[in-house]
């Protein structure tokens, strides 16, 4: 069931497969994401999420771990 609220990646339960809806970051930041293929459209899944709020997510068979700050800047919604 797919859902359009969008929320930050940090706030997103494990095991959800989430659609990159914006990136609220520095354009250097964005860039880094960009160039590993994070963008606006792309599928991440969560993979686990540490009491830190750090995240480690897939996409495709890629692992990428982000710290709370970049998590939350990362706004996701349910795929």
């Amino acid at each position: 069931m797919k859902n359009d609220n969008p929320i930050c990646l940090g706030a997103m339960p494990v095991g959800i497969i989430c659609e990159i809806r914006n990136i609220t970051s520095d354009k250097e930041t964005e860039r880094r994401l960009l160039e590993l293929g994070v963008r606006i459209g792309s599928l991440v899944k969560v993979l686990n999420r540490q009491m830190n709020g750090s995240v480690v997510l897939a996409r495709g068979e890629a692992r990428l771990a982000v710290d709370s700050s970049l998590a939350d800047a990362l706004v996701v919604s349910v795929a």
